[in-house]
């Protein structure tokens, strides 16, 4: 599990949790409120990893977004 908290005095705070549960995946959830608009920003999703050898990683996942009610999905290679 990992817990990420941020605090910018003057405009925002913001947090980010993730839990990894093998091979289910990694699902999340984050956050920033800006204290100046007093608006809130967040996702909430899911993401796997996969190994393709020792040096190529892929990771696919997906989010939504409650203040846009949108979805989104995420593909990165990392080499």
């Amino acid at each position: 599990m990992t817990l990420t908290g941020y605090y910018e005095s003057i405009k925002t705070t913001s947090g980010f949790v993730t839990i990894t549960l093998g091979n289910l995946g990694d699902p999340y959830s984050w956050f920033v409120y800006d204290r100046t608009k007093k608006t809130w920003s967040s996702e909430i999703g899911w993401t796997k990893k996969y190994s393709i050898d020792t040096k190529t990683h892929i990771l696919v996942g997906f989010g939504y977004f409650p203040e846009a009610k949108m979805f989104n999905t995420y593909f990165w290679i990392h080499l």
